[in-house]
């Protein structure tokens, strides 16, 4: 978390909140994203992908929007 977490938050030092969250903690999940774009919030259609997905990839985000 010293090496990535400023990037993660965008502060050059994590907040004593931060820092009590994950005392003690043995692992944690990084994931970097490429070619992130900002888009209109919608709602999601969840057909198909189950109801717990929780992360979908998709090559077309149209294909999740509600209609």
């Amino acid at each position: 978390m010293e090496k990535y977490g400023n990037l993660d938050t965008g502060n050059k030092e994590l907040s004593l909140e931060i820092k009590n969250y994950i005392n003690n903690k043995n692992y944690c999940i990084l994931i970097f994203f490429d070619k992130v774009m900002k888009i209109k919030p919608f709602s999601i259609d969840k057909k198909g992908f189950g109801l717990m997905s929780s992360w979908i990839c998709v090559d077309n985000v149209e294909r999740l929007k509600k209609r």
